[in-house]
């Protein structure tokens, strides 16, 4: 078991930054099986039997979208995840 995880039900608790809006979603998707939360990105990776499903970053929920959900998504007015880095000023911008 990953450092910083405790294992309650079919949820892989997480501690640290962020990781109070990571439990409540993970609690969340717990009926579609047993979820994982790895770090990624400065958020959490969340994946419910090793299939990546969604990211979590800035305490939002970014959902895994293909082409048939996709448009769902946007209609409920869902933005798609986009990293941006942070450089050395601590200023955001797209990668490259």
């Amino acid at each position: 078991m990953a450092r910083g995880t405790t294992t309650t039900g079919t949820v892989r608790r997480v501690a640290g930054a962020g990781s109070d809006f990571a439990n409540h979603c993970m609690e969340l998707l717990a009926p579609l099986g047993p979820v994982l939360a790895r770090r990624m990105f400065g958020g959490f990776g969340l994946y419910v039997d090793d299939l990546f499903l969604a990211i979590i970053s800035r305490d939002e929920l970014y959902l895994k979208a293909d082409a048939v959900s996709q448009p769902r998504y946007l209609e409920a007015g869902c933005e798609p995840f986009r990293y941006a880095k942070t450089g050395k000023t601590g200023d955001r911008r797209s990668p490259a």
